[in-house]
């Protein structure tokens, strides 16, 4: 017979006693920002109603950490006199803690990027859940569960006649289905339910599923954690994003809510489980095992459900709400940690008051809150009423003060009102992240608010991706954290406090307990600032990268006493909108204090401005509150861009084209995008001794801020040897106003090319990303468009090698003719690099029997899917185009439209060289030769617009492997492998790690090189390979220890790789314990 037993074992009163100080360093600064919090802490804690043994007690505490404080701060005082820099002591604070912070919440950006952390869209949307009741039983020895899973649903339409839920079940044994459940199908990572009958809309039903077995990822990345703490087994649930699905059968998406949750867990004494919501009890059954059971009654997303078992000591405190009512606040660490967590826990009460008379009372207040520790995936993690906190935060030291209220501020970002989907992360991220500012400024008022907001500004700033995520894009990464909190700050700033906050609590009571969107918060905030905010969120939200701004002034005395200021304000941006609208302060100083403050509204490239002001001005400040996300740089003379240039034939044979001993005149033009200038000097040179510069200099006179200035009447005249070689021609263009000096390159076709660049993209742009790679290479073609020009069925026979790019922006690849102009190219023994989406779509699927028997016999390919779901793609091992290539379709790099490679395989005797990561058989790359008539051809089911990534080089790397293999001659052996071109640092593999990791690098010349692992603060534990080493590819394995031979602790590190000249390359690695 069961019996309810109490909750584990007894809680104790949290510590009181003093801080401890200590003299040399910075640990001052430290003690002291521990008295300072403990103080306030102690102080808000008294009015919020904090379990203290009895209120005079609690004041003389209160009185003596204050006189502790106030005696500590004379003492540092005066040890440092007028020196001490409070901005500069509140930047290392904020400093230690982001450190600290970002140790485990950036790590996740790292642990899942190639995670589930990708955006599945809902499949289901005929039912709504109502309730989850999971009865569980964890098995220690073999990592497994089994389980009952009942599930209650509403019907949203007519004919529901079968369940579809979330649930991977490719460990899991189904044992049983029932209610209104009469069988099941799996197919894939969906469990079908069909039902006893059809339901019609308004209709309820209750399913349950009985599985066992070991939960596991589609990716392998744990799912749940299975850990051994003090002696006895723990096992840790992580759901966020896309985990739940993993270890029981839900509908795994944020944008249903059940309306209450049943968590029942039965583990073996002394084992306690931490859950969500309220313990309803504590059932022993007398062998050993008790159950425990928790109910959450408030609404609550699959992904923020949670279990966590170990052998858990408990803290208990009492928060007082808003209204007067007690609220339990428990803490379950391990007994190791209980100490620290006395001390490192202690300001949640004042946190929750703090954040509750900030946005609205606690959302949960009729539960609990509290933390669990553990030791998942995350640093912190914001489960509903229950916080899972990493283990290596709770030091006793405080030093995750940030963490502790970034996840309290989920409570209500994120956990009362949720994300419709996981493209709109940053309302959790984003929110938490603005929160962190929100509490220091709380403790260190409006400078440590500033000074918050600036260090989030200069993380955000190393971030390019869009905050929005767009399907097949990694959710939680960094963008969503700082960038998002940017957005919340300039928001304010814009807003003004009244309207911000006011607007900030009507969101969250608009959508309490259910989901939003970005538009839906965008509404609440156009509603009370009367502002159509549709630009501000287009801007901030939905595309990448932030402004950058260059500027420059200058002043000329009008009168005896007045200034007339000039200036201009530029976006030059290469990332993102092309313009930004800003609300731009701009403040004039000089030897008086302030001659001038007003806002420009940048609306265009390019804004000047001008100011008449009384005094001399000495400078000029933008931005000065530092209330915007961007990067300036102040211009300091003319800055010069060479727009374009154009060679005129003048000796010759009237071609058009500059050939060996002929003579061309060449004109440029300037632009100037700094301040005015009297005159620019112009002179030219050329690489090689075949090429005679006959006049190679010329005068720019009174060029003015965005002048553009040509060469036109005095150009320059070159004449190149009759011997000359056919080639990309290098000149190089000097440009010298002043102490102002550029140097420009610029490329001239001199003879007749090997390579005709066809662009058969139906108008698009896609040829602009082929000419790019081209001309990085120096590889010299010439260029048709067949949108003006048609097929070049005529100049086809002149070059051996041709580029066809198809792009993404036509309607059909490769039209009947192009196909036999293709065909007969190759049957003459030419080569081909035919490239773009679609490609296999257009002619497998949407053409006829010409258009596939081309794509069978010509391309030697068959179609696998039109749309590939990985991004990356790797070489195929020595192979002369595939061995050691990375192709990413995801990073800055590359086109920012859409794009949608295909997977194909190769047929015999084509062969492929370019996978899909983790795909066996599923090609990105094939190429054939024949031997009979020479032959050759590349075929790329992507187009080069589509390479985003890893380096910036990478579309031209695998564009001149490619045309490297094409012009190969006969004989040539074809597994060759391909030489090391350049210094890289290849990412590492596995990563995330346990124990080991391999790092491979390659160096492109001799060098003296250092590999090395470095930490986060900059500092080198392990140093892998230091010596002198010749041109080829390495490959070094890491341990995951130390110099010493420690083992380190698991988090994020730094492969470091730099040479003795200069060249320095770095990779994330993830230690996993």
């Amino acid at each position: 017979m069961c019996e309810r037993a109490d909750l584990s074992r007894p809680s104790l009163e949290r510590s009181a006693g003093p801080g401890k100080f200590t003299s040399g360093g910075n640990n001052w600064r430290n003690s002291f920002v521990q008295m300072v919090r403990r103080a306030r802490a102690l102080d808000v804690a008294g009015l919020a109603g904090s379990r203290w043994r009895d209120r005079r007690s609690r004041r003389a505490k209160v009185r003596k950490r204050a006189f502790l404080v106030t005696i500590v701060w004379l003492c540092s005082m005066g040890s440092r006199g007028a020196g001490f820099d409070r901005t500069q002591y509140l930047q290392e604070l904020v400093r230690q803690q982001m450190e600290v912070r970002d140790r485990y919440l950036r790590a996740t950006e790292a642990k899942r990027i190639e995670a589930l952390a990708r955006m599945p869209q809902p499949r289901w949307d005929d039912f709504d859940v109502t309730y989850y009741r999971l009865q569980l039983e964890p098995d220690f020895t073999n990592q497994a569960i089994s389980g009952e899973a009942r599930i209650g649903v509403r019907v949203l339409r007519n004919g529901l006649s079968r369940l579809g839920l979330d649930f991977v079940t490719r460990k899991m044994v189904l044992e049983g289905v029932g209610g209104a459940a009469t069988g099941y199908q799996i197919r894939g990572d969906s469990l079908y339910l069909p039902l006893d009958h059809p339901y019609t809309t308004g209709d309820t039903l209750s399913v349950r599923v009985r599985y066992r077995g070991k939960p596991s990822a589609p990716d392998n990345f744990p799912t749940l954690f299975w850990k051994q703490v003090g002696g006895y087994p723990a096992v840790f649930s992580d759901n966020e994003p896309y985990y739940a699905r993993c270890w029981f059968p839900c509908r795994d998406y944020p944008g249903d809510k059940a309306d209450s949750v049943d968590v029942l867990v039965r583990v073996p004494k002394p084992l306690v489980v931490a859950s969500n919501g309220s313990l309803r009890a504590v059932i022993d059954h007398g062998d050993g095992t008790w159950t425990y059971h928790w109910h959450e009654s408030y609404p609550i997303t699959t992904y923020l459900i949670s279990m966590q078992v170990a052998a858990y000591r408990t803290i208990r405190d009492t928060y007082v709400s808003l209204a007067g009512d007690s609220m339990e606040v428990m803490h379950f660490v391990y007994p190791q940690s209980y100490s620290a967590a006395l001390e490192d826990l202690s300001p949640t009460v004042p946190m929750i008051g703090f954040a509750s008379r900030s946005w609205g009372e606690y959302p949960f207040v009729r539960e609990k809150y509290g933390h669990a520790q553990y030791d998942g995936a995350w640093g912190g993690m914001e489960n509903q009423t229950l916080t899972s906190l990493h283990s290596g935060y709770i030091t006793g030291g405080h030093v995750a003060d940030m963490v502790i209220f970034h996840e309290l501020a989920h409570q209500w970002w994120g956990d009362w009102v949720s994300p419709s989907d996981f493209g709109h992360v940053w309302l959790n991220e984003g929110f938490a992240t603005f929160a962190e500012a929100l509490w220091f400024e709380h403790l260190y008022g409006e400078e440590g608010y500033r000074v918050y907001r600036q260090a989030t500004m200069q993380s955000a700033l190393r971030e390019s991706e869009p905050i929005f995520r767009y399907p097949g894009m990694p959710v939680i990464v960094g963008v969503v954290y700082d960038k998002g909190a940017c957005v919340l700050h300039m928001l304010r700033a814009m807003l003004g406090d009244s309207v911000f906050f006011a607007a900030l609590r009507d969101y969250g009571n608009r959508f309490a307990y259910s989901t939003a969107t970005t538009e839906q918060f965008q509404q609440v905030c156009e509603e009370h600032s009367g502002l159509d905010l549709g630009w501000f969120f287009r801007q901030w939200i939905y595309e990448p990268g932030h402004p950058v701004l260059r500027w420059a002034w200058t002043s000329t005395r009008v009168s005896e006493t007045n200034y007339l200021v000039w200036g201009f304000v530029d976006q030059i941006q290469t990332l993102g909108p092309k313009v930004y609208r800003l609300p731009l302060e701009v403040i004039v100083t000089g030897a008086t204090g302030s001659l001038a403050d007003t806002v420009l509204w940048l609306e265009g490239k390019s804004t000047e401005f001008r100011l008449l002001v009384r005094g001399e001005p000495e400078a000029m400040v933008l931005d000065p509150q530092g209330n915007l996300l961007m990067e300036t740089q102040e211009a300091q003379g003319p800055i010069l861009r060479l727009v374009d240039w154009t060679a005129t034939e003048v000796r010759g044979n009237g071609d058009g084209c500059w050939d060996p001993g002929e003579t061309v005149e060449l004109s440029v033009r300037i632009c100037n995008e700094g301040l005015p200038t009297d005159e620019v000097l112009l002179s030219l040179s050329a690489e090689g001794e075949d090429i005679i510069v006959e006049s190679a200099s010329t005068t720019l006179r009174n060029v003015g801020h965005l002048d553009t200035v040509a060469t036109h009447g005095e150009p320059f005249r070159l004449r190149a040897a009759p011997d000359a070689t056919a080639r990309l021609a290098a000149l190089w263009l000097s440009a010298q106003s002043g102490p102002m000096s550029e140097r420009f390159q610029i490329l001239v076709g001199l003879g007749k090319p090997q390579i005709l660049l066809v662009d058969d993209d139906g108008g698009g742009d896609s040829d602009l990303y082929y000419r790019q790679a081209l001309a990085r290479r120096r590889i010299y073609t010439h260029y048709w468009d067949v949108s003006r020009n048609g097929a070049p069925t005529a100049e086809v026979g002149n070059y051996p090698v041709l580029i066809w790019a198809t792009g993404h922006a036509r309607g059909r690849s490769l039209h009947h003719d192009e196909q036999e102009l293709l065909r007969a190219h190759l049957a003459r023994g030419g080569a081909v690099l035919l490239a773009g989406d679609d490609i296999g779509r257009d002619l497998m699927i949407q053409g006829d029997r010409q258009d596939s028997l081309f794509f069978s016999e010509v391309l030697r390919a068959a179609l696998v899917s039109d749309s590939a779901s990985i991004r990356r793609l790797i070489g195929v091992p020595n192979d002369p185009i595939g061995n050691r290539l990375f192709v990413y379709f995801e990073g800055p790099f590359g086109s920012p439209e859409p794009t949608s490679p295909e997977v194909v395989r190769p047929l015999e005797p084509a062969v492929g060289f370019l996978l899909y990561m983790g795909a066996p058989n599923q090609f990105a790359g094939i190429r054939w030769y024949d031997p009979q008539t020479g032959g050759r051809l590349v075929y790329l089911s992507f187009g080069l617009e589509s390479v985003r990534g890893p380096y910036e080089d990478a579309a031209a790397e695998l564009l001149e492997r490619c045309l490297t293999w094409l012009q190969q001659p006969t004989g040539v052996r074809a597994d060759e492998s391909f030489p090391p071109r350049r210094f890289v640092l290849q990412p590492n593999h596995p990563n995330p790690f346990n124990p080991e990791t391999n790092v491979l690098f390659q160096l492109d010349e001799a060098d003296r090189v250092e590999l090395a692992v470095v930490n986060l603060r900059g500092q080198t534990v392990r140093m892998l390979k230091s010596e002198l080493l010749p041109p080829g590819e390495y490959r070094v394995t890491w341990d995951g220890k130390d110099d010493g031979g420690v083992d380190l602790p698991s988090g994020v590190y730094i492969l470091r790789l730099k040479t003795s000249r200069g060249r320095l390359a770095t990779v994330k690695a993830v230690k996993l314990r």
